[in-house]
């Protein structure tokens, strides 16, 4: 029995030091995704699916917080009422920026119109047959 605050304990400090990582990778990368062309959608959606994580880690602490009696019933549940009301905040923004149908189909398209030509054969001219050794190559795609 004396087990068992211990070990929900090293789990809580386990779960806030992933936390703690990753919001410092969060801060860390801000500053390189700012220097690059990046679709600002995508940028926020990746910040968005790591604040959900974020969300679900505090949920369990607040959980495994009560069950060590570090806190109130009546704490936990207003703090995951806000987790939860903020988690569902983010996940409507998240779905709203995952794209229509139209958008889906849109990036198909496109993928098979790219598989479709990586598929097709090379085809070099003969400047470029001879300058990269391409007399070779003809001959030994003719055998």
């Amino acid at each position: 029995m004396e087990l068992v605050p211990l070990v929900l304990l090293s789990v809580a400090v386990a779960i806030v030091s992933v936390a703690a990582i990753r919001l410092v990778r969060l801060g860390a990368t801000r500053g390189a995704d700012a220097s690059l062309a990046e679709d600002p959608d995508a940028a926020l959606l990746g910040r968005l699916a790591e604040r959900r994580e974020i969300i679900m880690q505090l949920m369990l602490s607040t959980t495994l917080d009560f069950e060590m009696g570090k806190i109130t019933a009546d704490d936990r549940d207003k703090t995951l009422e806000r987790l939860k009301r903020e988690g569902v905040a983010v996940a409507k923004r998240m779905q709203s920026l995952a794209g229509t149908d139209d958008d889906l189909a849109a990036v198909d398209r496109d993928l098979n119109t790219a598989t479709a030509d990586a598929d097709a054969p090379e085809t070099w001219s003969p400047v470029a047959l001879a300058r990269h050794g391409g007399a070779a190559r003809s001959t030994a795609e003719a055998s």
